[in-house]
């Protein structure tokens, strides 16, 4: 096995996090150190990466178990520098087959069954024509079951036949032998063609291609963690995008939550609902990003939203999903801290989330696997504007003046002009509703409207009994979602207070037309270099 210098820094940390070569092989070079050395090292390299980002990271959560705790295991077949039949595996780097004796990762019955197979395949003369390209052995955690699976490149002989029966005969612990051609479905050879396994107290039925954790002692400590940093309440109402098996919603309807909507790009091989007799879990199957769209659409509130996708993050369009439907806390279960590092800069800048906490588990310890949790918390908070704060509505009034590209904004003393003034001054009377939307304790936009009559009309007026809108943003809170929040939030108080409809004014160059636009505002009037849009907000009288 190819032995790979590791320079005993950051940097070298970095190195071998991005290496393919050593997620193939199994080495690691932070072997090199005691473990818990390699754990100091780990969480060095997570501090460097996210303390900026993040407002805790934490240190790296260690294993018990450090060796012997793969229990799904795949070992392609080939021959070695001798030409002599082995197992191993195929560097992706490299496109080479290397024969692999051992590996100290792997549960020893394993271990076992790949020497069992090596010696079979020579007794029964196929070490020269194996037909197997492949095989994935599933150990259930207490050793019981194991199912084999086998990737044929053509179809079987009645040697290979034979060797399958001397191989099950010599392993009582085996319960089924399954064969497929890496394309279609696999097909049972003997035995059955699931594996029972159970991970945080829940069943699961898996079949041998199944993407289900490959040591669940190790990912129970992970998903305990996971849930942990959710703080499930009773009533919560969670979302699971891209968790293997949805187990993350299964673990939050246990624990109380009232929902839990699980979405995944295919369809499942069981329903772990039922099997584990959970009510209140809805499974949704295709495209993950479209799904929360319809989820947000009709208007299904998320408290906490499960993200675990591949180690090349979530796609653009999932993580504007995600932004659409507004989740109040999202934790992130990432496979590779770069692309996580990616993603959560992106919810913070567009989005309204604050880094919570960052914690690395050590799934696999002497590997170069790290699993990276992240929890963020919706800062975004909107609530009615307090009496003691009603000057601020001087400075959004400000604000709100639109600027066309490359002019020169007016000065402040714009807003003694009586046509602008009469907006905010003496605001808290009759018809007057002001709401904001603060972060982190910084008002960071205004939403008002406010009654005029024909005597002293404003630059939307329609008539005394239909209230004028106004919304202001600060500059660096733009193109985030918080307008379209405050307006639909002003629309409800409006109605609530039983008028029927709302006025605007807004220039003709404004791009916030098409925003008005989308939340059911029309054109009515133009007014010179303006259009007056109106919404209605109940059923339009004729």
């Amino acid at each position: 096995m190819t032995n790979i210098a590791f320079t005993r820094t950051v940097v070298g940390m970095e190195t071998y996090a991005k290496c393919p070569a050593l997620r193939v092989c199994g080495h690691c070079p932070l072997m090199e150190h005691p473990y818990h050395k390699q754990l100091e090292i780990q969480s060095t390299y997570l501090h460097t990466q996210f303390a900026q980002l993040a407002d805790r990271v934490e240190p790296m959560v260690g294993m018990e178990e450090k060796e012997g705790f793969l229990y799904h295991v795949e070992a392609q077949f080939g021959l070695d520098w001798r030409g002599k039949f082995a197992s191993g595996v195929v560097s992706t780097r490299q496109n080479q087959f290397l024969a692999l004796e051992a590996c100290m990762l792997r549960h020893p019955l394993a271990e076992r069954i790949l020497k069992t197979i090596k010696r079979l395949a020579i007794e029964h003369d196929l070490d020269t024509s194996f037909p197997a390209t492949k095989v994935s052995l599933r150990l259930r955690g207490d050793l019981e079951q194991v199912l084999l699976c086998f990737t044929l490149s053509e179809e079987i002989e009645p040697p290979f036949a034979s060797f399958l029966h001397a191989l099950r005969r010599e392993h009582a612990e085996i319960i089924g032998i399954v064969l497929t051609d890496g394309v279609n479905n696999p097909l049972p050879f003997w035995g059955r063609s699931a594996i029972e396994e159970t991970l945080c107290t829940l069943k699961f039925s898996l079949p041998p291609t199944s993407d289900f954790p490959s040591s669940p002692s190790q990912a129970e400590v992970l998903y305990k963690k996971v849930m942990e940093l959710a703080h499930i309440k009773k009533g919560d109402v969670v979302i699971d995008c891209c968790t293997m098996h949805g187990i993350l919603a299964l673990l939050s309807v246990g624990e109380g939550a009232s929902q839990g909507y699980v979405l995944q790009e295919h369809t499942p091989y069981c329903d772990e609902a039922a099997l584990n007799d959970l009510e209140h879990v809805q499974r949704f199957v295709g495209n993950n990003e479209k799904q929360l769209r319809q989820l947000a659409k009709r208007g299904k509130a998320c408290d906490i939203l499960f993200l675990s996708p591949s180690e090349e993050g979530c796609k653009r369009s999932l993580l504007e999903s995600v932004i659409t439907i507004r989740p109040k806390r999202i934790i992130y279960l990432s496979r590779q801290e770069r692309t996580l590092k990616r993603d959560l800069q992106y919810l913070v800048q567009n989005g309204f989330y604050q880094v919570q906490v960052v914690q690395g588990v050590d799934m696999h310890p002497h590997s170069a696997n790290m699993q990276v949790i992240a929890s963020l918390k919706y800062v975004l908070a909107i609530r009615p504007l307090w009496r003691r704060e009603y000057a601020l509505l001087n400075h959004f009034l400000y604000e709100a003046i639109y600027v066309a590209e490359g002019e020169v904004p007016p000065p402040l003393s714009v807003l003694d002009d009586p046509s602008l003034r009469h907006y905010v001054q003496d605001f808290g009377r009759e018809g007057d509703y002001a709401l904001v939307g603060e972060v982190q304790g910084k008002v960071v936009g205004a939403v008002w409207v406010r009654l005029f009559d024909s005597h002293d009309p404003g630059y939307g007026f329609l008539d005394k009994e239909t209230p004028e809108l106004c919304i202001s943003i600060d500059s660096s809170y733009r193109s985030k979602g918080l307008g379209s929040q405050l307006i639909e939030e002003m629309c409800t108080v409006v109605s609530n207070a039983g008028y029927q409809r709302v006025s605007l004014s807004v220039q003709k160059e404004n791009r916030a037309c098409s925003l008005y636009q989308r939340l059911g505002f029309a054109v009515v009037d133009e007014r010179g270099d303006a259009y007056v849009m109106v919404k209605y907000l109940g059923k339009r009288s004729e």
